[in-house]
């Protein structure tokens, strides 16, 4: 199946009502499938229930630097880190298979859906991104021939750009004091549109 509207979860850190919200609101826009960013740990609230609603809802991951942190003991000393030890057995497995890449099938080609740049779960898109950028991803592999775009987080910033036929999407975030958001990206007319949640 190639989608035609993918429903986008930038950074959660832990905020499982505001999730819980978005996952709601989006069976709402007929999304074919929703994606998250990463950076799912690391948040004051319940990440098991975190876990808990992406599995549920069927959502494609791909790992944050946080998640990475996480299991090798990184950062622990940030507020609301979150304790591997804590977390149930579900959600250890969950987090632990998610890749830091994912290509997805879109109409007309494939996505790029990591949470920095390609593998570098650090890298963020640069905030005003230009058509050297994307001949540098194109020619270093990070986005394939069929790559119509990339869906990133780490940002926290919400936004798209249309550059050399290439969609750069960053995805937001449901922190709260950030403007928590999730988008809806429409693969067949290449726009993007952020709802506040």
């Amino acid at each position: 199946m190639r989608y035609r509207r993918i429903g986008i979860i930038g950074d959660v850190h832990g905020q499982a009502r505001n999730l819980a919200k978005a996952l709601a609101l989006l069976r709402d826009h007929s999304v074919d499938s929703i994606v998250s960013v990463g950076d799912i740990v690391d948040g004051p609230e319940s990440i098991d229930e975190c876990c808990d609603l992406l599995v549920r809802h069927r959502v494609i991951a791909v790992r944050g630097n946080h998640e990475r942190w996480m299991f090798t003991g990184q950062m622990r000393s940030i507020p609301h880190a979150t304790s591997i030890g804590f977390l149930h057995h579900r959600s250890r497995h969950f987090l632990a298979s998610l890749p830091p890449v994912r290509i997805l099938p879109v109409v007309g080609g494939t996505m790029v859906l990591s949470h920095g740049v390609g593998d570098d779960d650090m890298r963020e898109l640069p905030r005003r991104p230009g058509k050297r950028l994307v001949t540098a991803l194109r020619r270093c592999g990070v986005l394939p021939s069929s790559c119509l775009g990339v869906i990133s987080g780490h940002s926290h910033r919400r936004g798209s750009v249309r550059i050399a036929g290439t969609m750069l999407v960053d995805a937001g975030t449901l922190l709260p004091w950030k403007g928590p958001c999730y988008g809806i990206l429409d693969c067949v007319d290449n726009r993007v549109a952020f709802h506040l949640v």
